[in-house]
């Protein structure tokens, strides 16, 4: 098994927002790997991320978020679509808002898609996910299928 390179991302944002109370700072820290399995290739993918506002009053809004996500990707599956399994988890931190505090998000899904011509592609995916918060009145789930037409040129 032989892995491609890694990439390893840092961004720094200052946003101005046009009321005061959403001008904010954020800081991203990334790091994808592509890992060839024979046929099969493994996507992944985790971030990091400092959300900081500048106003007292928004305070309550500040986040660290952690971020991972993995990606299956396997070949032309008898020669009509291309099959991705994924799963991913996401937690947000309210630093500042002890009522908020945290917030998890997993999510698994499939994705199928095919090229129609040489342009355009239809893609299908389902994925459930689930959402677990402080306050056990606001825990969702969820079950998701979109479809799309893309043109890609």
């Amino acid at each position: 098994m032989r892995c491609k390179p890694s990439i390893f991302r840092f961004s720094y944002a200052q946003t101005v927002g046009v009321e005061e109370t959403d001008s904010l700072t954020a800081m991203w820290f990334n790091y994808e790997q592509i890992i060839p399995i024979g046929r099969t290739t493994l996507y992944l993918l985790n971030s990091y991320t400092i959300s900081e506002y500048e106003e007292v009053e928004s305070e309550g809004l500040n986040t660290t978020t952690l971020f991972s996500r993995i990606d299956v990707i396997f070949p032309t599956l008898m020669g009509l679509f291309n099959p991705t399994l994924y799963a991913s988890y996401n937690s947000a931190d309210y630093v500042e808002d002890d009522d908020t505090d945290f917030n998890t998000t997993t999510t698994y899904g499939l994705n199928l898609n095919r090229p129609l011509s040489k342009n355009f592609y239809l893609t299908v995916d389902l994925s459930q996910a689930s959402t677990v918060t402080k306050e056990t009145d606001d825990n969702s789930e969820q079950q998701i299928m979109t479809f799309n037409i893309d043109y890609i040129y």
